[in-house]
């Protein structure tokens, strides 16, 4: 009953994942061209994909577990997705179960799946690839409560796996129109209408800013017409297949922020979120002393993720909130700039401090001066004059030190400018 209830489970949470939110990873010009197959042809071609199976040094993987899962791997595709896959396993007896597609063959999708085991703890890894394009696809993990399960596990790690493929039918400035190939989902399901308006694809596995995603704007027949996000130098072209990947929406990021060069987490950098066009960057935290932050999911599936220094923006690009789970982000930052930059987060924290200590004297000194003690209003003022001035002249010192240490034009630049609106703030204090 509970195996039972995991696999009815499963596939709700598969089918909503698929409607929502494709991302894909482009496989490029080492794949045959195809230029002699039919929209038609490509529409109905059944995918080969072929299975490797690994196992760590545990001895629970018997021989005969794996050709256990050998066997059922080519069974469960034949039940849940009909003659859309066809699945051989290497090395194994079982033979792959499908109708082969009568169209011209198209690389085969090659799944390595690996079982490992913890003490009583049992995982499967499933990671597609493309040997001749150097691409991999994100590793898809799946937890086996009981050895009992590994078969269905086996089997969800390889659907989690394996990308319905695209082909690009037209592609003329930041505008491309893709075309749903149905090996990836039968035709008799729901899923094959997903490339709806608002989906998101992503060209390749996410790699910072350098991500590149499609947004869907219109599904006219059984294309979509999308438009080119973060593409770069990328170039995209009529006749090149695509691969997409599915994540479920709603979900979050998370950031490692890192220096370039010594992976080194560059904390305190505040990391904001904006959806694009006229909306507003909203603060979604600061990066922790392990260089982490969480980007929250948004209104709209594709939002960008602003990291600043200081109100200094550092880099922004696009990303799918939930794809990936986590993500590193590498920065040209230097450590003599995130130092300047550190020592005027401090100044701006004396500042603050300093207008918090005049505001609560202006306030005791009225408070004498209205109960007619006003000897004692004079000295409370004489006090503060004194010691705005003093903490003043202070952080003007500090500000010059700082300008004279710039390193180049550019951080002599945005120090002018930030210490200017201190400089200003200190002499609306003074007076």
């Amino acid at each position: 009953m509970k195996s039972a209830w995991r696999r009815r489970a499963w596939r709700c949470g598969t089918a909503a994942a698929m409607a929502v939110v494709l991302l894909a990873a482009s496989l490029r010009a080492q794949q045959p061209a195809l230029p002699e197959m039919t929209l038609t042809q490509w529409d109905n071609a059944a995918y080969e994909i072929e299975v490797s199976i690994s196992a760590d040094g545990s001895a629970v993987w018997t021989k005969a577990r794996l050709d256990e899962v050998a066997e059922h791997l080519p069974q469960a595709a034949r039940r849940t997705m009909g003659a859309a896959w066809h699945v051989s396993v290497a090395g194994a007896t079982a033979q792959g179960v499908g109708a082969k597609s009568p169209a011209p063959s198209l690389p085969a999708k090659k799944v390595q799946l690996h079982l490992k085991s913890s003490g009583t703890a049992f995982e499967v890894e499933a990671q597609e690839s493309d040997p001749l394009a150097g691409w991999q696809g994100p590793v898809v993990r799946r937890e086996v409560a009981a050895l009992s399960d590994l078969n269905f596990s086996c089997w969800s790690a390889l659907h989690g796996a394996v990308m319905p493929q695209a082909l690009v039918t037209a592609a003329k400035d930041d505008k491309v129109t893709v075309r749903l190939r149905a090996g990836g989902i039968p035709l008799r399901d729901d899923r094959a209408a997903s490339l709806r308006v608002g989906a998101v694809l992503c060209l390749a596995p996410p790699a910072g800013a350098e991500s590149t995603f499609l947004v869907v704007e219109s599904t006219p027949g059984a294309e979509a017409v999308c438009h080119v996000v973060g593409a770069g130098s990328l170039s995209i072209v009529p006749g090149e297949t695509l691969a997409f990947q599915v994540s479920p929406p709603g979900g979050s990021t998370r950031l490692r922020v890192v220096r370039r060069g010594d992976s080194a987490p560059l904390a305190a950098l505040e990391v904001a979120v904006d959806e694009g066009a006229n909306d507003a960057p909203q603060l979604a935290g600061r990066t922790d002393r392990q260089g982490e932050a969480v980007v929250p999911a948004g209104k709209s599936p594709l939002v960008y993720v602003t990291v600043s220094n200081e109100s200094a923006p550092l880099a922004r690009w696009p990303l799918v909130p939930g794809w990936p789970r986590e993500q590193t982000i590498e920065l040209d930052v230097s450590a003599e700039a995130l130092a300047r930059q550190a020592a005027l987060a401090a100044l701006r924290t004396r500042v603050l401090e300093l207008a918090v200590r005049r505001e609560a004297g202006q306030a005791r000194a009225k408070a004498r001066r209205d109960a007619g003690k006003a000897a004692e209003a004079d000295q409370i003022a004489a006090a503060l004059r004194k010691d705005v001035e003093a903490e003043g002249k202070q952080i003007q010192t500090a500000i010059e030190q700082q300008l004279a240490a710039a390193g180049d034009d550019a951080a002599e630049a945005l120090w002018r400018e930030l210490a200017e609106s201190l400089r200003k703030e200190l002499d609306r204090l003074s007076q």
